[in-house]
């Protein structure tokens, strides 16, 4: 059973690279013929058929993009310059950007340590966070904060985004972070694929972290764990 259980993950974390290859072409197909018949007919440019075709098509590419960044994040953690950095300055940095982006989104960064370094690449560590602040706005409730916490203790650090919102189902909790794995329940124009916590993942076992999360009251805190280097 154990067995046939690694066998399983190797395959879901295996298909965003087969997927997106597999799609590739036939969007390509689809474009280039909606193209000709819209430029062959210029009645056919606003038809309502042919909008609701192009939407369609605008929605494969998005997933294609992000199955894509899943497949090339896995290829280019294999040859990612090592560097040291120090982790409060860059999350720091990128509160700053978010707070700029996110208009109508109010953040709070605390942090007690102006100093922890870490070996790894500071511009994966910045895409582990966008993507935990993504995940954080999609679930928070409106008019609440977002919180960025970026917390040393006696084994290292922790890098905490918490937003308040629904809870996470004790069923999925151990499995969020797995690929092509959600808890999205609702449906949006942007499709999700549960990919984000998946390069998460990735992202923090290259820094030699882990990936964690947990409800806390009316809550839901995602953290990343580092240990200390000694640097």
């Amino acid at each position: 059973m154990i067995d046939r259980l690694q066998a399983y993950q190797q395959y879901l974390e295996s298909m965003a690279s087969k997927l997106s290859h597999e799609l590739r072409t036939p969007l390509t197909v689809v474009q280039s013929s909606l193209e000709n018949l819209q430029s062959e007919s210029d009645e056919l440019n606003n038809h309502p058929l042919i909008e609701r075709a192009n939407d369609g098509l605008g929605r494969l590419k998005m997933i294609l993009a992000n199955l894509t960044e899943a497949s090339r994040l896995e290829n280019a953690l294999k040859t990612t310059d090592i560097e040291s950095f120090n982790l409060p300055d860059v999350i720091k940095g990128c509160v700053k950007g978010y707070q700029q982006a996110f208009d109508g989104v109010h953040f709070e960064f605390s942090n007690n340590t102006e100093h922890f370094m870490l070996q790894g690449s500071s511009d994966l560590i910045a895409q582990l966070l966008d993507k935990l602040v993504t995940n954080a706005i999609d679930f928070h409730a409106t008019g609440s904060a977002i919180t960025i916490k970026v917390e040393e203790n006696k084994s290292g650090c922790d890098l905490c985004v918490q937003n308040i919102g629904p809870q996470v189902p004790e069923s999925i909790m151990n499995t969020l972070f797995d690929s092509m794995v959600t808890a999205r329940s609702h449906t949006s124009d942007t499709p999700h694929l549960g990919l984000g916590l998946y390069i998460v993942r990735l992202i923090a076992i290259f820094h030699g972290g882990t990936a964690s999360i947990k409800n806390e009251d009316d809550r839901v805190s995602v953290c990343v764990s580092f240990k200390s280097t000694g640097y």
